[in-house]
């Protein structure tokens, strides 16, 4: 079986490096880039054509949600997954409405982030555990 290629995108080096360490440890996904920026991101998407980008939604340079619709454009089958330190019903909204398949608190646990990439693979949407709660508990409010 081929391995799930991946390119993280991160405008921190030290959460770069600690996310492909995570990912190292699966056998099915294989970190194939790294982008510090959105405008990186685009051209390595180009260039090298991962199955899934896991992209930070602040970053300098285009954002994740601007960089996000960026990739799809250029490469529609390209699945997204955005980490946030927001976890918040609107950002979720802007983050799928960007296109995104995927949405994680960046304080995720490692193993919901390599499940995350996998189910976005797969073509299905992916939030966190607690993502339903709060769009439920949003929508109460209303």
């Amino acid at each position: 079986m081929n391995p799930i290629t991946v390119l993280l995108v991160e405008d921190h080096k030290i959460g770069r490096e600690g996310f492909r360490k995570i990912l190292e440890l699966e056998n099915d996904l294989k970190v194939v880039g790294e982008a510090e920026n959105g405008r990186q991101a685009v051209a390595l998407v180009k260039e090298l054509r991962p199955a899934v980008v896991v992209i930070d939604i602040a970053m300098p340079m285009h954002n994740g949600l601007q960089t996000t619709r960026q990739i799809l454009k250029a490469l529609p089958a390209t699945k997204v997954v955005i980490l946030s330190a927001l976890y918040d019903g609107a950002s979720i909204k802007n983050a799928t409405e960007s296109g995104a398949m995927g949405f994680l608190h960046n304080q995720a646990l490692a193993h919901v982030l390599s499940d995350g990439i996998r189910e976005v693979n797969k073509g299905h949407l992916f939030f966190g555990p607690s993502i339903p709660e709060r769009i439920q508990e949003r929508n109460r409010k209303k």
